[in-house]
């Protein structure tokens, strides 16, 4: 692989997150998907390109849940939540990821941060990512406190980060301020971004000071 990695004149780095966990698994085929993977990468990318194999730590951090499948009802979380190191992790105050879930009359009143300048964080005051695996709902649902996040395209919602797939927001709000700081953030007032045509937001507010961000809004980042 270096040989084409050289011929085609691409630079590749590898970055490694502090305090990886210990991996047990079936070496060769370890080794036969990192391969496949890499090769995909450089064959597929230009002359010149560049590819970066990310090793990190996938967290699904969440106030009272980290990744939700089934339905919460009536529940509440008032501690802060924080979220330290990690590449692509979903922070929230109360569920990290709301993946195939259902949330209704929940709140979170904790401050939600995060520390890492990983990419690809998706951090809310409720929920840090919802949708993606079947119909994912939120309803009848708030927060309140401050939300922030420093990595560099983080998705930063007072409410919910990202809303993806199948995945609604109703009737709902929140409160405080929110921040990103990374050069390429998006940050809402409510939903930091709503990243699929299948997402929606109905009867929904928030208020507050939205602040940073490539992309910003008192409602919706993007």
């Amino acid at each position: 692989l270096n040989s084409r990695i050289e011929a085609r004149e691409i630079k590749f780095t590898c970055e490694v997150a502090p305090r990886m966990p210990r991996l047990h698994a079936d070496k060769p085929k370890m080794r036969q998907i990192l391969f496949n993977l890499l090769t995909n990468a450089v064959n597929f990318t230009p002359l010149g390109g560049r590819v970066k194999r990310p090793a990190g730590i996938f967290a699904y951090v969440g106030g009272i849940v980290g990744e939700n499948y089934h339905s919460i009802v009536n529940s509440s979380a008032t501690k802060p939540v924080t979220e330290l190191a990690g590449t692509e992790s979903d922070i929230g105050g109360l569920v990290g990821w709301n993946n195939g879930g259902a949330i209704s009359g929940s709140f979170a009143t904790g401050n939600v941060t995060t520390n890492s300048s990983g990419q690809f964080d998706d951090v809310g005051g409720l929920v840090g990512r919802s949708g993606y695996t079947g119909t994912s709902t939120i309803t009848g649902s708030y927060a309140e406190g401050a939300v922030s996040a420093g990595g560099y395209d983080a998705i930063v919602g007072r409410l919910v980060g990202s809303v993806t797939q199948t995945s609604s927001v109703t009737s709902s709000h929140a409160t405080g301020s929110v921040t990103g700081s990374g050069q390429l953030a998006f940050v809402g007032g409510l939903v930091g971004d709503v990243t699929d045509p299948s997402g929606s937001v109905t009867n929904s507010h928030a208020s507050g000071n939205v602040t940073g961000g490539e992309w910003a809004g008192g409602l919706i980042g993007s």
